[in-house]
């Protein structure tokens, strides 16, 4: 006797492969700082095991990642670094920590995004892993009395880390807030932006105020024809900067985070100096192989203060050379000034935005290591793709890159 063929238990790919993501996502923000490191790889290793079994037996993934074979060629640019390297295990484990991290991320994002209803999904998902990521920096909080910013202990002494994650989570929920036609979304969105930006002041991370300040205006200046509009989004965002200056100044809390370093005259900062002088010794040991680097990840072991440049531009150019860093921009410029020049789109101006305030913010930032840029750079990427095959009228006749569903046939035997 069998049962009926027609019977088919249905289960959406889509949804059970977005609880991978969601995994990926939390462990990649949070949860791999030194005190989450146990929940996070389990939920690191589950997230990609869902992904991975969907990819291999579901997905038909095509040969079309552009941007997982450049980053294959820049992993194997920094694996030859090495050769050149006078402390190559230390360089050779960050090559294998990055690259295990990062591929996962850009395969996941491309495997979803066929279109822009995909993209938001994930950028939904991306604010739903902020908002963990801001409460547990919140409650985390400073690691002692005289080192106040929080964030520290949660990403390993490195409150940038989760501030530029959670500052690109508040250029989405701005593109969220513009998109959303329910006031009451609309009323979220700008709450979460709120609890956003309130966690980035109290990591005291400058450079991430200039990134969002520079996505606003560009948002403000490009994303309507009428002057008027653009004037008042302007005038709307110098008066946010007006109160956020008087909550800076008045509340001790605030202040001693964030406000003290705002107002500090850069050049009086014992840290500003430091910055220099490695950025200077940076330069010089560029010099010595300037066409392949001196290994990747290796500057921190010849200067006095065994630390990074504190510059992406200046890291990359001491670990892979000219080549590497020319290989490693020319990508991501690239597709900036594709989605730039199509700007009229939302999603479009939004990702150049992030991207151009990215690019600008790694002269004080070292991202090609940070984890959680990558799904930026990955759904850019994705978004860019989208651009180009609606260009050649090929989106809608392209099969899909996964099915949407599943179907266990249920039999007797």
């Amino acid at each position: 006797m069998k049962l009926n063929h027609n019977m088919f238990l249905k289960i959406k790919i889509l949804d059970v492969s977005l609880l991978g993501f969601f995994l990926l996502m939390n462990a990649v923000f949070t949860f791999l700082g030194p005190i989450y490191t146990p929940v996070g790889y389990v939920m690191f290793l589950t997230g990609v095991c869902i992904l991975l079994f969907f990819i291999i037996f579901k997905f038909r993934l095509q040969c079309q990642n552009r941007m997982l074979i450049w980053y294959i060629i820049f992993w194997f640019i920094m694996l030859i670094s090495l050769l050149y390297s006078s402390t190559p295990s230390d360089g050779f484990s960050t090559i294998v920590y990055v690259g295990l991290f990062h591929i996962p991320v850009i395969m996941s994002c491309f495997m979803f995004c066929q279109n822009e209803n995909n993209i938001d999904k994930l950028i939904i998902c991306y604010v739903l892993a902020s908002i963990i990521l801001s409460v547990i920096v919140l409650k985390d909080g400073p690691i002692g009395i005289k080192n106040v910013r929080y964030g520290w202990s949660t990403t390993g002494g490195q409150p940038n880390t989760p501030a530029l994650n959670l500052g690109a989570a508040v250029a989405f929920c701005l593109y969220l807030l513009k998109k959303e036609k329910n006031i009451i979304k609309k009323i979220i969105y700008i709450l979460f932006m709120i609890l956003f930006s309130a966690t980035i002041f109290l990591t005291g991370s400058r450079k991430i105020l200039i990134y969002i300040a520079g996505i606003f205006i560009m948002d403000s200046l490009y994303s309507s024809k009428n002057m008027r509009k653009n004037m008042l989004k302007i005038f709307t965002v110098l008066v946010i900067f007006f109160f956020a200056y008087i909550i800076l100044t008045q509340n001790s809390v605030m202040y001693h985070t964030i406000g003290s370093r705002i107002f500090t005259n850069l050049s009086q900062e014992e840290s500003s100096s430091e910055r220099a002088i490695l950025r200077q010794g940076a330069w010089r040991y560029f010099l010595s192989s300037p066409l392949i680097g001196n290994g990747i990840d290796t500057y921190k072991n010849v200067n006095t203060y065994h630390l990074y440049a504190h510059n992406n531009f200046l890291e990359l150019l001491c670990g892979v050379g000219i080549i590497g860093t020319l290989l490693y921009y020319s990508f991501f410029v690239f597709i900036t000034i594709k989605l730039w020049h199509a700007r009229q789109n939302k999603l479009n101006l939004l990702f150049a935005s992030v991207m151009i305030m990215t690019i600008i913010i790694e002269w004080y930032n070292v991202n090609y290591l940070q984890r959680g840029v990558f799904f930026v750079y990955a759904l850019a990427y994705c978004q860019y793709s989208i651009e180009q095959r609606q260009k050649n009228n090929i989106g809608t006749k392209q099969e899909p890159l996964y099915d949407r569903t599943f179907e266990f046939e249920q039999r007797t035997f």
